[in-house]
């Protein structure tokens, strides 16, 4: 059986969230509502999607649950708000939170502090940009009386890649430790950075510009690129409703780009 809580906001109380599983819709769930429904053993993906016309909104990350004969799994879902840029989006947000099993003797009362009503949050800080090193393209225009205009066309390939400092993760709030329940939600912080951040196993992102270069009569150019990965620093934030709460750093590689220079190489 699977039981999905809503937690109540008055943010966008008003949008409708459909529960999928394994790509097909269940049931609806309005704010603060709470469903079950039976589903067979096996292993399973659940995602909330958005239900009716509310532009803003996303559907959650898809997330993978393993269903043993007999279990219940407990789920949660809300709205939350996200900074992109300068824009807020709203998104939907899916958590698996513990199991319960009349043979399994549950986790212990640390362990529920930090995977009962856990809530997943993204806080972006700042960007940093690292030396990628330097590439040059020259445009010899010295045979030449008259100025001459040219295209050039830039590009380097790269990979969104995310690195998560699980061992640098810092508990706060009274009697909150650390303990084997975290191992339970770090798969989950690492589907939530992936997706947020739209890192794929293969995905290749490319960075291309058209440079334009005017040259004059009898010189000769010389263009300096000096390329640079731009990274995301950030924290995940994992709260529960007694108001403790973990917070494990994090850096998302998000872009590359470029520093130009134009120098007369006569």
């Amino acid at each position: 059986m699977i039981h999905i809580i809503r937690r109540p906001r008055e943010l966008w109380a008003e949008a409708q969230g459909a529960v999928m599983v394994n790509g097909g819709r269940v049931v609806n769930i309005k704010n603060g509502e709470q469903v079950a429904f039976p589903i067979e053993p096996g292993e399973h993906e659940v995602q909330i999607k958005v239900y009716g016309d509310i532009a803003p909104l996303s559907s959650s990350p898809k997330i993978t649950i393993s269903v043993r004969p007999g279990q219940d799994v407990e789920l949660a879902c809300w709205v939350f708000t996200r900074r992109e840029w300068l824009v807020n989006r709203l998104k939907f947000a899916l958590q698996q939170e513990t199991w319960r099993s009349p043979t399994s003797t549950g986790p212990s009362g640390e362990e529920l502090a930090l995977t009962a009503g856990s809530l997943v949050e993204i806080l972006e800080g700042s960007r940093t940009e690292e030396d990628l090193g330097e590439e040059a393209r020259i445009v010899d225009n010295s045979g030449s009386d008259s100025g001459v205009t040219r295209s050039v066309k830039v590009s380097r390939e790269w990979t969104r890649t995310v690195t998560v400092a699980h061992d640098q993760a810092t508990a706060r709030g009274s009697a909150l430790t650390i303990g084997p329940g975290w191992a339970n939600l770090k798969i989950q912080v690492d589907q939530t950075l992936r997706h947020t951040y739209g890192i794929g196993s293969s995905v290749r992102e490319l960075t291309e510009e058209e440079i334009i270069l005017v040259v004059p009569p009898r010189r000769t150019v010389r263009l300096l690129l000096r390329w640079k990965r731009v990274w995301q620093h950030g924290l995940v934030r994992v709260s529960n409703s007694g108001g403790g709460s973990v917070e494990v750093p994090f850096r998302a590689l998000v872009g590359v780009t470029f520093d130009q220079l134009q120098q007369d190489a006569s």
